[in-house]
């Protein structure tokens, strides 16, 4: 009887709460490295003139369930025609079931999601926010900046052209 004491108890507790604290981080997590994953592959597909595809995770619904079932059966006998003696057996089984089942849904950018996401222009408050955070601006202007005060930057896209020289050099000069 003891031994089905933590089968009955487990059949009336929940899991639910317990796995959030888990759980959630480990989604975060791989959702995360999953986006990283995913703007790598495209960064390189653009370089080598590929179209990038995205998908964004549109929800991520997670369900539990335990199911515990125990049976116990107790039979006893008596043969009193052959002699006295008195029969007892007893069976006990115990199962038990955890299913975890999530279902993540994927949806392609497509369309003006896409191209919102995509083809914004970088606003300049962003630019200026990793100059004053440190990063060099010989590194940050030249990716960030398609032109300044009518000196253009180098284009790969399209008709592709040459940065002017003066973009490199600081702008225009006094000669």
């Amino acid at each position: 009887m003891s031994l089905l004491l933590p089968f009955w108890i487990a059949a009336c507790t929940s899991i639910g709460p317990g796995t959030v604290s888990r759980d959630r981080v480990d989604y975060v997590n791989a959702i995360g490295n999953s986006w990283e994953r995913e703007t790598l592959l495209n960064i390189v597909k653009l370089r080598y003139g590929h179209a990038p595809i995205f998908f964004s995770i549109t929800q991520v619904v997670t369900g539990y369930q335990f199911q515990s079932t125990v049976n116990a059966g107790l039979a006893a006998s008596s043969f009193t025609a052959i002699a006295d003696v008195f029969g007892l057996t007893g069976t006990a089984t115990a199962e038990g079931q955890y299913t975890d089942r999530p279902t993540i849904i994927y949806t392609p950018l497509t369309g003006v999601d896409f191209l919102q996401k995509l083809m914004r222009p970088i606003p300049p408050s962003a630019v200026l926010f990793l100059l004053q955070s440190g990063y060099d601006a010989g590194i940050v202007l030249p990716l960030t900046l398609e032109s300044i005060n009518g000196i253009n930057n180098q284009s790969r896209r399209g008709m592709r052209h040459l940065a002017d020289p003066r973009f490199r050099a600081g702008g225009p000069t006094d000669t």
